[in-house]
């Protein structure tokens, strides 16, 4: 449950409080949080620039909650982990942590102890001014956090066979945003050209990118288009014949695909892509001795991909 809420308290103020608020099925909702904020500050709050909150109650086990709240509040953010078995209570926590950031003095327990029995109540804040569209105003972008990555792939048409791999990745997350680097190394090839002979040749492959893709969360799950720019490199060596040789290449490729992600934990997420592969200017590969049979091997114009692997996003 995804909700934000903009609060003003007069016509002549700016909006004191923005809160983007991410909820379990169940938990209390951006309109509750704020209502509780104008019960505990009672008036309207006095900083000037206003606050900029945002909480992600999540339930992570069973009776068990976790709340993730980043707290703005003139030019200085706080982003802290509440722990529970409530995410009522959870939710409560929030409202008096944003509270205190509006107006420490309000928001504090000991003021209405203080308070002369004579002076008469603060009035009541207005109610709720209205609720804001999620896409109407982003609320507080959350920082910039680095994804680490490893994983598994298997491919067509670049080798003789179908190839199998490894790969590792460097990205930025930037919110819907992924930018980042990539290195893949596919496992050595060694098919026979001339049975009769033993001859053949050992294909080695690994490639270098850059990639980036846009992701469109659907609760745990985030879908998107990515695209990749690589350069493919490929070390080509017979065996089986007399004076092997062993020869370098290389190619750019473009690669154009689907991501998807699934977040596992906090900090962990499984990726996993399906990729169409276009390399450009590919070599033709001669396998075989001068003045024997000899055979041709060319790259696919079309070749296909598909990966799935795990991120760590660090802070």
């Amino acid at each position: 449950m995804v909700s934000g809420a903009r609060h003003a308290y007069a016509d002549s103020a700016p909006a004191p409080l923005e809160l983007a608020w991410e909820a379990a099925e169940g938990c209390p909702d951006a309109t509750f949080v704020v209502q509780r904020v104008e019960q505990i500050l009672r008036a309207p709050p006095t900083i000037p620039g206003g606050v900029m909150a945002r909480g992600v109650l999540q339930k992570t086990g069973d009776a068990h909650f976790e709340l993730e709240l980043t707290i703005r509040a003139d030019e200085a953010e706080d982003t802290r982990t509440i722990e529970g078995t409530s995410c009522a209570a959870l939710a409560e926590a929030a409202a008096v942590a944003i509270s205190l950031a509006i107006d420490p003095t309000r928001a504090s327990p000991s003021r209405e102890r203080e308070t002369p029995a004579a002076v008469a109540p603060a009035p009541e804040a207005p109610p709720l001014a209205r609720l804001v569209a999620k896409g109407e105003r982003e609320p507080l972008a959350p920082p910039n956090r680095v994804a680490l990555g490893v994983g598994s792939a298997i491919g067509s048409g670049s080798l003789p066979r179908l190839g199998a791999g490894i790969f590792a990745s460097a990205a930025l997350d930037l919110r819907r945003f992924r930018v980042g680097a990539l290195g893949a190394f596919s496992f050595r090839q060694r098919p026979v050209f001339e049975p009769a002979l033993g001859a053949g040749a050992s294909f080695d492959t690994f490639a270098v990118g850059i990639f980036g893709a846009y992701m469109v969360p659907l609760g745990p799950f985030a879908f998107g288009p990515a695209a990749n720019l690589e350069l493919t490199y490929m070390r080509v060596e017979g065996f089986g014949i007399r004076s092997p040789k062993s020869a370098w290449t290389a190619w750019p490729t473009g690669v154009l695909g689907a991501r998807c992600e699934l977040d596992l934990a906090r900090r962990v997420r499984a990726v996993a892509r399906a990729d169409v592969l276009l390399p450009v200017d590919t070599p033709i590969v001669i396998l075989g001795a001068p003045g024997s049979k000899q055979y041709l091997y060319e790259p696919e114009r079309v070749a296909l991909r598909f990966s799935f692997g795990a991120e760590i996003v660090l802070p």
